[in-house]
């Protein structure tokens, strides 16, 4: 359990490396993530709604078979 603790919080500590080193748009992004990351509900559900189309294309481009 508490390896998972120190894991969750690496992998938190380096989204929010990325976070702010982007453009403005992802700078709005950082009270959002903070916040769901200490439990926030409504903060994770902003961020779902905030970022939904990009997690849908990255998804999408992923599984998206190859005809080369």
């Amino acid at each position: 359990m508490h390896d998972v603790d120190a894991r969750n919080q690496r992998t938190m500590s380096a989204l929010m490396g990325l976070l702010e080193q982007r453009d403005a748009a992802a700078q709005r992004l950082v009270p959002l993530v903070q916040a769901a990351a200490g439990g926030d509900a409504r903060a994770f559900g902003r961020l779902v709604t905030e970022t939904q189309g990009v997690v849908c294309a990255i998804s999408l481009a992923v599984t998206r078979p190859s005809y080369e």
